[in-house]
């Protein structure tokens, strides 16, 4: 299902109101929520609504999934001949007894405190480290010494390759860090119950679940590749059945699955929303797309959808692109909606015989920034500073 509109004209508020008939009904959801507009659910469904916010956990991540962290996160895929000396040098970190015997030959030569850690910040220092070795006088035997240790597929790896990890690594882990500042915000603003999300899918997918990824503050690269990661991980677990079936919901469409014309082309979620929009029936996983910008969503994957929720489109672009993608859609239904009001919507495709306009009905729940009334809020803020 795709649910399109401009801002203002409903699309969070249609969604609201399927997503609480389906919440009735049990129906395990995920939600991906870049403004805050569902986590009024917390309100109506009490428990069953988990809030998470993004988080990476390195030690518990599978290698292919490492691999696509660091593309994301950095916006420059690791080339080939760069993907073995990195997750070589990150196993040698995941070990202990490993990591320490590595620190303790580095000190010994580089007569200085290294501070090796397991995560993308521990592979830059290991960099660092194995760079101002080769520059010591003692550099053959400080080598040989570290062969007892260090695979020599590392320790003789080209100097241009072991740069371009470690440059990857370094833009990677400050995408990390401000994403790590930004939950300490949420952790502060946000009034409602909430944790980082868990490594388990079982413990984001389960029946009378709702589960929502609150987004909100996050760049795009970040939460691509957060939403990219966490989407193959469930995925995954589906086709082998080790989750229920689920809903996966995704605002802001168009920056998680673009159109090639967008300079976020390469959005890291992009290819595993293709995967799951084309082959997630068979596995019982089914997505709602929403989007205030229908131009710039991907048109493949618009046009997978076989049902839609249209609302108020005024921009000539997005008419035209959803005549073009939307084939039960004619000239004729197409020049009404300049003129729908907000919660108006045309309704077309396989869940509906013909196109036919109806009236979204209220929601119960409210979005986070319907929660107070704006002016009053400022007026009082205003008021109390004056004193």
């Amino acid at each position: 299902l795709a649910i399109l509109a401009m801002t203002g004209a409903g699309k969070s508020y249609a969604c609201r109101t399927i997503l609480e008939s389906l919440a009735e009904k049990g129906y395990p959801m995920l939600i991906l929520d870049k403004h805050g507009d569902y986590v009024g659910l917390k309100k109506l469904f009490g428990k069953r609504v988990k809030i998470f916010v993004p988080k990476v956990e390195f030690l518990e991540e599978a290698e292919e999934d490492l691999v696509f962290i660091v593309n994301g996160l950095s916006e420059n895929p690791l080339t080939e001949t760069m993907i073995d000396p990195f997750m070589g040098i990150f196993k040698l970190l995941k070990d202990p007894k490993r990591m320490a015997k590595i620190k303790e030959k580095f000190e010994r030569y580089l007569r200085k405190t290294v501070y090796l850690t397991p995560n993308l910040w521990g592979i830059v220092i290991f960099i660092d480290a194995l760079f101002e070795i080769k520059q010591l006088e003692e550099k053959d035997e400080a080598l040989e010494d570290l062969r007892e240790v260090i695979p020599n597929s590392i320790l003789t790896a080209h100097t241009g390759t072991l740069r371009g990890i470690r440059w990857r690594c370094l833009r990677a882990t400050n995408r990390l860090i401000k994403m790590s500042e930004i939950n300490k915000k949420i952790a502060e603003n946000l009034k409602l119950e909430h944790e980082e999300t868990p490594t388990d899918p079982k413990k984001i997918i389960d029946l009378g679940q709702i589960s929502i990824i609150f987004l909100s503050g996050y760049e795009d690269t970040i939460s691509s590749t957060c939403v990219g990661h966490l989407l193959r991980k469930l995925f995954d677990a589906r086709i082998n059945e080790e989750i229920e079936k689920f809903l996966i919901v995704i605002e802001e469409a168009h920056t998680f699955a673009p159109s090639p014309s967008e300079v976020i082309e390469s959005a890291p979620s992009l290819g595993v929303i293709k995967t799951i929009i084309t082959e997630g029936r068979k596995f019982g996983v089914g997505v709602i797309l929403i989007s205030q910008r229908p131009s710039r969503l991907n048109s493949t994957i618009l046009s997978q959808c076989n049902s839609f929720i249209i609302l108020r489109i005024v921009n000539p672009a997005d008419q035209k692109f959803v005549r073009d993608v939307v084939e039960t859609i004619g000239e004729e239904e197409a020049k009404i909606l300049p003129d729908l009001s907000t919660g108006e919507a045309l309704l077309s495709g396989q869940f509906v015989n013909f196109p036919v306009m109806v009236k979204i009905k209220k929601p119960k729940s409210k979005e986070m920034r319907l929660e107070k009334d704006f002016i009053e809020e400022i007026y009082e803020k205003w008021k109390e500073s004056s004193k």
